[in-house]
């Protein structure tokens, strides 16, 4: 079997049910040439081991058995791309190619409205292409700034991958060879990755298709270009959107950190699963984005208020819920001004995307995603409805059977694609997580009073204060008073004082520590701080 893995030659699919009992040789070659192929499709060497494994029951025994197998698999995945990078580029092209495409496409579509004299749609879209730039450059500023090491070359050759539009690429090729956090970063490769993406969905990507799509309504001669990079623009959100979603529920530190929500995706077939919901996201992204276009060409008014009573209802159902401070661990102050925009990002994100990532209860919860994807495709109806109606003079109208055909159909092939994942592709044990009503308060709770050991409940720590503390604070408090001092004899990995606020270190030993320590003095080591905390959660970007 390791001969075939060294190898590193591509073949086809070959996992067998055989227990390790009966593990021959013809077995050994034919799971073992599966090993190069799963470089190929998984987005880490971690992901590639451990689908590896999952997918052979005699590997699992064999992991079981010599507990050092599943690391050795590790270092040899890490080692195969670095040697060998076509698995890697892969992905990376891929990712590159479609954000290049999409950036490629509004570029175009700008310099058109230009021609046109549409300067208006010209300037929203530079605009939100400069939103995004910011954003990234951001990122990637909280990212290196703590970097000790060729800090100010890094980060202007960070912010140069952004501008010339290919760090979507550049992340995707850290994550797939398996790079290390530098020395130094609050997150991992793979986190940067995926705030980014959270990013350019936010600030460019929706909002794009969003005015292109009105432009394309409101535009005498329906141009074919338009249509072309509306089409790019879908399939690059969509991606996004599925990505995230994939990143997350496949990483198997995600798995075992949190086991209870992270796992969806089946271990074997991934690629049809993959497929599914780049579809149900795709047809969902359509549906929503040309609704909300209909509804702007028909009157802003009434698209405003749309937007307004939606983020009030929004509004009502947090605040009922006591979950409307969002989760990184930063002061209060900090909290109270950056929640209320962090949970407007999630929100639009899963009205218009419907990512699955979202159902997280740190993030939107189960029952408030559902409801939004159900609300989002009935608005499609009304949207339509309204624009018939009311469409005023100089509005080149689309005719009512191709809308309500265009509509109906989205609907049918959107609700196919969401059953057959529901019943067909998602595992069975996580269904419920898709309409759970469990809140992001109640999930900490849960999470540290039947947490089975000191690791996991310590992370508690990298939540935010105004979540739990008037919940289970009492009970964080006692549990340190029991095990600090065997914490400070055995220094597990997991055990960072600095990040255990004053009111949970016990008396004795915060006297020892010079009473009230220094803490987090400044927004922007705040900011830094809660990014670092958040890697270290169950992901990166809208994590948990």
């Amino acid at each position: 079997m390791l001969v075939q893995v060294l190898r590193n030659q591509v073949h086809r699919p070959s996992n067998t049910l055989t227990p390790l009992a009966d593990f021959g040789e013809d077995e050994g070659k034919k799971v073992g040439g599966t090993f190069a192929l799963l470089q190929l499709k998984k987005v880490s060497p971690a992901a590639a081991v451990e689908a590896w494994i999952s997918g052979n029951p005699a590997l699992g025994d064999l992991t079981r058995e010599l507990p050092w197998f599943e690391d050795t698999m590790l270092g040899i995945s890490t080692e195969l791309r670095a040697q060998v990078p076509y698995g890697v580029k892969l992905r990376a092209y891929l990712g590159a190619s479609v954000s290049a495409a999409d950036g490629l496409s509004d570029a175009y579509m700008t310099k058109t409205f230009y021609d046109m004299g549409d300067s208006g749609t010209a300037n929203g879209l530079l605009a939100m292409i400069g939103a995004n730039l910011a954003f990234q450059c951001f990122i990637i500023w909280v990212q290196n700034h703590g970097v000790k090491k060729k800090k100010r070359g890094a980060m202007m050759l960070e912010m140069l991958t952004a501008i010339a539009f290919v760090k979507p690429g550049v992340d995707a090729h850290r994550v797939a060879s398996g790079a290390e956090q530098v020395q130094g970063a609050p997150v991992s490769p793979l986190q940067e990755m995926l705030f980014t993406k959270c990013g350019e969905l936010f600030f460019e990507a929706i909002p794009g298709l969003i005015l292109q799509a009105f432009a394309l309504l409101m535009a005498e001669r329906q141009s074919n270009a338009a249509v072309v990079s509306i089409f790019v623009s879908v399939a690059s959100t969509a991606l996004t959107a599925t990505t995230i979603f994939w990143d997350y529920d496949t990483d198997p530190i995600a798995r075992k950190r949190n086991p209870d929500w992270a796992g969806i995706i089946p271990d074997l077939d991934r690629g049809r699963a993959f497929v599914v919901v780049f579809m149900m996201c795709a047809f969902h992204i359509i549906a929503k984005a040309v609704a909300t276009a209909l509804l702007a060409v028909t009157d802003v008014s009434l698209l405003l208020g749309y937007i307004v009573a939606d983020h009030v209802l929004h509004w009502i159902y947090r605040i009922a819920r006591a979950d409307l401070v969002y989760f990184p661990a930063v002061p209060a102050a900090v909290s109270y001004a950056v929640s209320p925009l962090l949970r407007v990002i999630i929100k639009v994100l899963i009205d218009f995307t419907g990512t699955p990532h979202l159902r997280l209860p740190l993030n939107g919860g189960g029952a408030y995603w559902l409801f939004s994807l159900a609300a989002s495709q009935a608005s499609v109806f009304v949207c339509v409805h309204l624009y018939l109606e009311r469409a005023g003079d100089g509005v080149n109208k689309v005719d009512a059977v191709s809308l309500w055909s265009g509509a109906v159909s989205l609907a049918v092939v959107w609700l196919a694609t969401f059953t057959y994942f529901v019943f067909r592709v998602a595992v069975p044990k996580y269904r419920h997580t898709l309409w759970s009503w469990t809140s992001g308060r109640q999930m900490l709770r849960k999470d540290f009073l039947e947490g089975d050991d000191d690791a996991k409940r310590f992370r508690i720590f990298s939540k935010n204060l105004l979540l739990w503390e008037s919940d289970i604070g009492e009970e964080v408090r006692a549990w340190t008073g029991e095990n600090w001092a065997r914490w400070k004899v055995e220094k597990p990995g997991w055990f960072k004082v600095e990040v255990v606020p004053d009111q949970f270190v016990p008396a004795r030993e915060l006297a020892l520590l010079g009473g009230a320590r220094k803490r987090r003095g400044s927004a922007a080591g705040s900011i830094r701080e809660s990014f670092r905390e958040v890697g270290g959660g169950e992901g990166g970007g809208v994590d948990e």
